[in-house]
């Protein structure tokens, strides 16, 4: 959420340095925005397990290519394109490209280029993260369907039991330093 954020205000003023038109600068960051709004409204929910579309494809995604045990084939081909999760991916591709083409000076455009290709990894990361939280809340979702009336669930996540304790240690050692 925020690489996206910090990718459109840092080209505001990489468009300033590389001397790129008005127009240009604005269509990206138009196009920036709408990614940014896409990944956190509706990308989750076009995220399935059957999608023909590949990165919306848990199965697919999923997949670790070098360890066969985290491996599943899809019964399905992955033959159909998502126009706004490639948007993301031709706005960045856009990017890069500008900065090649307009940054005369070496060391300012490796590092745009640097800046830039962190800030994609940052938004892959990002948009790995949301199809997990699916996949995962999928999952718990089955479980539940699965129990009997004699059977319970208990759900503990991170947030849950191990972000009160760190909050209640840190009172305690407040108060201890108080005291002494």
């Amino acid at each position: 959420m925020l690489s996206i954020t910090s990718v459109k205000t840092k080209w505001l003023t990489f468009s300033c340095n590389l001397g790129l038109s008005a127009n240009d600068a604005n269509e990206l960051k138009k196009d920036l925005q709408n990614s940014r709004n896409y990944l956190k409204t509706d990308y989750k929910v076009h995220v399935s397990s059957t999608s023909r579309v590949a990165d919306h494809c848990s199965t697919f995604s999923l997949n670790q290519i070098g360890d066969s045990c985290w491996q599943t084939s899809c019964d399905h081909d992955h033959d159909e394109k998502c126009d706004r999760c490639e948007l993301i991916k031709i706005t960045l591709i856009k990017m890069c490209t500008y900065i090649e083409r307009y940054q005369r000076n070496e060391s300012l455009r490796d590092r745009f280029l640097h800046r830039v290709q962190q800030q994609i990894k940052c938004i892959n990361d990002w948009k790995s993260h949301l199809l997990r939280t699916v996949h995962q809340d999928q999952a718990r979702l089955d479980v539940l369907n699965k129990l009997d009336h004699e059977s319970v669930f208990i759900h503990v996540d991170w947030a849950m039991k191990w972000l009160p304790v760190k909050y209640r240690e840190s009172t305690v050692v407040l108060k201890l330093s108080c005291a002494v």
